[in-house]
């Protein structure tokens, strides 16, 4: 890994500096570091599918659906929609094709995935 040459805020606590690892040297290593490196292993977002391909489908999708949630419309609420999600999980056999894209709001994504993890854990998809 390459080191920067300048200094930016710890991701973790904001205070401290980072020379390209992401966390200061009080937070290296801390809880949320950890767990992110197991969630992610150490991959970056396009070593995990998420390159210039998924970028290009994500603004296709927001478009389409005119950057507003979709599960929020669902129950006649107007929300900008700031993500795109599957809405088959990758983890139950969903793809990146149009229809199981929809844009979310920042909120119904998180409890969206929240609930997916919990039955990930299960072993079953969210039906």
């Amino acid at each position: 890994m390459s080191l920067r040459k300048t200094g930016r805020p710890c991701r973790s606590c904001r205070v401290g500096i980072h020379y390209g690892t992401g966390y200061c040297e009080k937070c290296q290593g801390t809880a949320s570091t950890k767990r992110w490196a197991q969630y992610h292993k150490g991959r970056t977002a396009t070593q995990r599918g998420y390159g210039s391909q998924w970028r290009q489908t994500r603004e296709q999708v927001l478009t389409r659906d005119k950057n507003l949630c979709r599960p929020c419309l669902r129950n006649n609420i107007i929300t900008p929609a700031k993500q795109v999600d599957h809405i088959v999980a990758k983890a139950f056999g969903g793809s990146d094709i149009g229809s199981n894209l929809e844009a979310i709001c920042v909120k119904c994504h998180a409890t969206k995935t929240a609930k997916e993890k919990h039955h990930h854990k299960l072993g079953k998809p969210n039906n």
